[in-house]
């Protein structure tokens, strides 16, 4: 679909929080928005500001690096958790939205770069790089949360239900992010990859929803993404057959036999493998490049890929099968 049509199905902008509204959930919806009107600009060719007027991305960044993860330990902690489940998937959303977009920033950096020179090609291996690693990171602790919460019969209770769905689809998310970021560096390095701001994933019709957005600016194109846990065949019927729909169990194989109580396994969604087995497979000559974009030291790194290893034991990777899957389907719509 054409950039700019793909664009005019959502707002440019949207009502922000009340400016007294200091809390960092309020400052989470904030950047979002800000995020969503430059992207939207993008897709529908309107010429950027001014380096004056643009998006401070090292702000936002710092910004990322405590605000919103103090807004995820609140979350994990159920401490101002909201009291209905609607609301409490809200919060988990916005929270979902910046773990994916501080991850993919660096793939923004390198956009403005052209990809057909060396000089664009290496900053875009870099991003690359860069941004697999951050995700498995994130999911690194994820996966950590989600073991330990199983290990005290927590996890698979009603009353963390939330948190489970929440935790079930950040998983799936960064795994499918982790996948179209190899299929971009298998001969596509002129695609964009972008978390889907506010605009985009509560937009005007929820058919159009989604939480992931991939351009083809060579073509004029964009494609949004929208991952489930599972898809099921009513959501099939909710989305536009021209939002590309990414199944974490089937597309991805991210389910295994799993305790879920004191004396009982069952098959359940298990995300996350795909994101952790980037981190590990990553070099060491590479973990300086993702140090040098993080805001942990390098031995903070080496831990988290300790947990990775540990998350992974004994469990077969499903890369090579999910990118087969999920880039032959992302040329299909392109080319539709």
């Amino acid at each position: 679909m054409r950039a700019q049509e793909f664009a005019s199905r959502y707002p440019r902008d949207i009502l922000p929080p009340p400016e007294e509204d200091g809390s960092a959930y309020a400052n989470a919806q904030r950047w979002s928005a800000l995020f969503g009107r430059e992207l939207h600009d993008q897709l529908s060719s309107i010429p950027p500001p001014s380096a004056e007027g643009r998006i401070d991305l090292m702000a936002y960044a710092r910004w990322a690096d405590t605000y919103y993860i103090e807004l995820g330990d609140r979350l994990l902690a159920k401490k101002g958790l909201p009291t209905t489940v609607e609301r409490a998937s809200e919060q988990y959303s916005e929270l979902s939205f910046h773990e994916l977009n501080i991850a993919l920033l660096p793939m923004r950096i390198a956009a403005e770069t052209p990809s057909d020179t060396e000089k664009g090609r290496r900053a875009r291996r870099d991003a690359i790089i860069v941004a697999q690693g951050r995700l498995g990171i994130q999911a690194a602790s994820l996966c950590y949360l989600r073991a330990h919460m199983v290990k005290e019969n927590k996890y698979f209770g009603d009353a963390f239900s939330p948190l489970r769905k929440s935790v079930q689809g950040r998983l799936a998310e960064m795994d499918t992010a982790a996948t179209i970021l190899d299929h971009i560096r298998d001969g596509h390095a002129g695609y964009g990859l972008f978390a889907a701001p506010a605009q985009f994933e509560h937009g005007r019709s929820s058919q159009y929803n989604v939480d992931l957005i991939l351009t083809d600016p060579a073509r004029d194109q964009a494609l949004g993404i929208q991952v489930k846990t599972v898809v099921h065949p009513e959501d099939l019927d909710k989305y536009s057959k021209d939002i590309m729909l990414v199944d974490g169990v089937t597309d991805l194989e991210g389910e295994m036999l799993v305790q879920t109580g004191a004396d009982m396994k069952a098959v359940r969604p298990w995300g996350g493998m795909i994101a952790l087995s980037y981190l590990v497979a990553t070099p060491r000559s590479d973990l300086e490049i993702i140090r040098r974009h993080h805001a942990n030291d390098t031995t903070t790194i080496l831990r988290q890929g300790l947990m990775a290893r540990s998350a992974l034991a004994g469990v077969s990777s499903s890369r090579k099968v999910a990118l087969e899957r999920i880039g032959a389907r992302i040329e299909h719509y392109l080319a539709a």
